[in-house]
């Protein structure tokens, strides 16, 4: 799906709305027939620039061989308005109102450290954005869940956890009993700050569980926008903690 601005199409139909007039203007005698032409010439090459980026690829191409070649009656004239018109029936046009378009194809829904320890979560969450922004909060959602994937994994991998493809719940067990054996070894500072982080990691994983993820995996819930987009804004949240002392695994 592309990110095309309205406006453009607005223009390409102006653009067509002066080229036929102008084609049922102009002249086709002597020195009125040169002038007709060279104002034609540049109507199509304006029409060509107008086109360029819309994905309308077989208009693009026959109104290119026509600039040096200026069609000569009207039947060659509506044939190049036909073969746009075509093309723009073949097109399904989707649209995203305000704010939710500050949500589709976002790629900066993480910051760029996050985005950085977390590419695999960050292209989850610009999908779960696209979802919200098309009206579908609950693929919204799943896309959120998936994005947690990474981060589980991230934690598990740090306390030497292979979490495989064990669901949630075992994972999160030995993740939890790992975090208790670090506990018993010499206390320090540094153990102290990383137990806290790690801690407070797999509790809010067992937040986002059994409150979301074992319902929108199994089918058993449907959301609304409102909450959708809560849940899209804590999962974003989230990741810029983890983002401090977690890094994707590599695969």
């Amino acid at each position: 799906m592309r990110r095309i601005q309205l406006t453009r199409y607005l223009n390409l139909g102006w653009k067509l709305y002066d080229m036929q007039i102008h084609f049922s203007l102009g002249e086709s005698e002597g020195d009125k027939k040169i002038s007709r032409d060279a104002e034609f010439k540049k109507d199509l090459e304006e029409l060509l620039e107008a086109i360029k980026g819309l994905n309308l690829n077989i208009s693009e191409k026959l109104i290119a061989s026509r600039i040096d070649n200026i069609p000569e009656t009207e039947g060659e004239y509506k044939l190049l308005l036909e073969c746009i018109y075509t093309e723009l029936d073949d097109r399904v046009f989707i649209h995203v109102s305000a704010p939710k378009d500050e949500l589709y194809e976002n790629n900066k829904l993480f910051s760029e450290g996050a985005k950085k320890a977390f590419p695999t979560a960050s292209a989850e969450l610009r999908l779960a954005g696209n979802a919200y922004a098309l009206g579908l909060p609950t693929a919204s959602v799943y896309h959120c869940m998936r994005a947690l994937e990474s981060g589980l994994n991230a934690l598990a991998y740090s306390l030497e956890v292979d979490p495989g493809v064990q669901n949630w719940q075992n994972v999160l067990d030995q993740i939890e009993a790992a975090i208790k054996t670090e506990g018993k070894r010499p206390s320090s500072p540094e153990k102290t700050s990383r137990l806290q982080f790690l801690s407070e990691a797999a509790t809010e994983f067992r937040h986002f569980k059994d409150a979301w993820r074992n319902h929108v995996a199994h089918s058993r819930a449907t959301y609304g926008e409102a909450q959708a987009l809560t849940i899209l804004n804590q999962v974003r949240s989230f990741f810029e903690v983890l983002a401090r002392q977690l890094r994707e695994p590599a695969t």
